[in-house]
């Protein structure tokens, strides 16, 4: 009688015991659970966050852009009058200097390789051109302007590359 008193109250002590370790375990689901939730709500945050910027910023360079976009309007209303041609060129000229101005402020610069090397990481080879005046993959004249964004490529500058004659 004795043994079996203290085989069961050695079962009840492992009982105890595997109950606080599921009572652990539960804790530790919860705790889980929890953390994942407010994972997944902090990723919605962040991404609605990120919406917000995203639209504020665009709302911040459109509403730069917007003066641009008045005095191209006053340029097309202007054209009506045939007289006034030099007028428009003039026009289009400051217009084409205040959009570069607000472009530059904006972390924007122009890539204009004519001239340099050239290099597969901002520019764009439409053609190659005959020459033995120029060393081999020298960039002979930009078609388009590439544009870089805070050091980031926009756009390649497409250009025409100087390439060796062929001796045949």
């Amino acid at each position: 009688k004795k043994e079996i008193d203290e085989k069961n109250n050695q079962l009840d002590e492992k009982n105890n015991q595997l109950d606080e370790k599921n009572n652990q375990l539960n804790d530790y689901i919860d705790t889980l659970q929890r953390k994942q939730a407010e994972f997944e709500n902090y990723k919605k945050r962040i991404l609605r966050e990120q919406s917000k910027s995203k639209t504020l910023a665009n709302m911040d360079l459109i509403k730069k852009l917007l003066p641009i976009l008045d005095d191209l309007e006053k340029a097309i209303i202007s054209k009506e009058n045939k007289d006034e041609v030099k007028a428009i060129i003039d026009g289009i000229d400051i217009i084409y200097k205040e959009f570069d101005k607000i472009l530059n402020k904006e972390g924007v610069k122009e890539v204009y390789p004519e001239g340099e090397m050239f290099d597969p990481r901002y520019h764009y080879a439409l053609m190659q051109f005959e020459s033995d005046e120029h060393e081999e993959g020298t960039v002979l004249e930009v078609l388009q302007k590439g544009y870089l964004l805070n050091d980031r490529l926009l756009r390649p500058a497409t250009v025409k590359v100087s390439k060796k004659p062929d001796k045949s």
